[in-house]
């Protein structure tokens, strides 16, 4: 004969600790969140903003400011190439529920990652690329927060 008991004050408990873990599972990811928020902001902006990956496109002049500057464009797949610096100044990380999001504001954005507008732009895909470069030291950070939250260190 199977007999089964329902016991109210351990279906309590329990429901109490899987609550208890599920907050100290957010507020680590949160923690982690914000920690690599910056990270991925400055590694993003810089290397849209620097010279370097040296590029291998079209070399001109512009005229910026009244003042006449030599410009090497960026090729099909490179970074794309800084102009005005608004690329790299338009780079925000946001998080949402347990996802961590990496985006760009400038209206052209979506034209260099590869959403071509009539043709016109070719795309320079980079966001992606730059941000798995952040990928390791993210989980490790995440891995830190969580055990750090988990033992109730926090």
């Amino acid at each position: 004969m199977l007999r089964i008991e329902y016991d109210e004050a351990r279906h309590a408990k329990l429901h109490d600790m899987v609550l208890d873990a599920q907050k100290r599972i957010n507020a680590s990811m949160q923690d982690a969140f914000a920690h690599m928020k910056p990270l991925f902001i400055s590694s993003v902006s810089n290397a849209l903003a620097s010279a370097e990956p040296l590029r291998t496109g079209r070399e001109y002049l512009l005229f910026i400011n009244g003042m006449r500057k030599k410009h090497i464009a960026s090729r099909y797949g490179e970074i794309p190439a800084p102009i005005t610096g608004r690329l790299a100044d338009s780079v925000a990380v946001g998080y949402a529920g347990n996802e961590l999001y990496v985006v760009e504001t400038a209206p052209y954005a979506k034209f260099l990652e590869g959403r071509q507008a009539e043709g016109t732009v070719r795309y320079r895909p980079h966001l992606a690329r730059l941000c798995n470069t952040r990928n390791l030291q993210f989980r490790n950070v995440l891995l830190q927060k969580m055990h750090k939250h988990i033992q109730g260190k926090v």
